[in-house]
C-alpha cells in the first residue's frame, strides 16, 4: 500500500501588499535618518536635500542592514511586512539565514524590484527572490503549508509502520 499523496500549494503575498510594505520599511528608515540628521544639527530643509540625504551610503547601509538582520530574525520579516502579514522564507517555508538575507537585499537593489517578473511567475517572485531561492508570503499561507506538511508527514508515517 503506497502513502496517499497530498498536493497543496502556497500563494505568494500580491505585489501591491509588498510595495506597501517596502514604502512603510523606507518610511522608517527616512525617520530614522531625519531623527539622526536632527539631532546633528544637519536637517535638510529642502525635500531636495531630504531625498539626497535618503539616497546616501549610510541610509542605504543602514536599510540593508534592517532588511537583512529582519528578514533573517525568528519573525522572518520587517516592520513593514509584518504590518501587512507577510513573512520571507526558502522554499521550504524555513527561516532565512543572514547572508542570504543581505544577498536578497542586495539583489533587489541592484536589479530593482522587478515588478514585470512578478506579475508574469505564478508564486509572484521577483528576481531578487529568484536568485536567492526565497518567497514572500502571506502568514495564514505559510501557517497552512507548514501545517499540511505535518499532517502529510504524519501519514507517510503512520503507513510505513508494520
Amino acid at each position: 500500500m503506497t502513502a496517499p499523496r497530498l498536493k497543496f500549494t502556497v500563494v505568494s503575498a500580491p505585489i501591491y501588499r509588498r510595495l506597501c510594505a517596502y514604502v512603510v520599511d523606507y518610511a522608517l528608515i527616512g525617520a530614522g535618518a531625519f531623527a539622526i540628521y536632527w539631532a546633528l544639527d544637519r536637517v535638510p530643509f529642502d525635500f531636495a536635500g531630504y531625498r539626497t540625504a535618503l539616497r546616501s551610503w549610510p541610509a542605504f547601509g543602514a536599510l540593508w542592514l534592517y532588511c537583512s538582520i529582519m528578514e533573517a530574525s525568528p519573525l522572518q520579516a520587517t516592520i513593514g511586512k509584518m504590518v501587512f502579514r507577510m513573512r520571507v522564507c526558502d522554499y521550504s517555508c524555513r527561516k532565512i539565514s543572514f547572508w542570504r538575507a543581505a544577498l536578497r537585499y542586495l539583489a533587489r537593489a541592484v536589479l530593482g524590484p522587478s515588478l514585470f517578473v512578478m506579475m508574469w511567475t505564478f508564486s509572484m517572485q521577483g528576481l531578487h527572490d529568484l536568485l536567492t531561492h526565497t518567497i514572500v508570503l502571506e502568514t495564514r499561507d505559510l501557517q497552512t503549508h507548514i501545517r499540511n506538511m505535518r499532517t502529510a508527514a504524519e501519514l507517510a508515517a503512520r503507513n510505513r509502520k508494520p
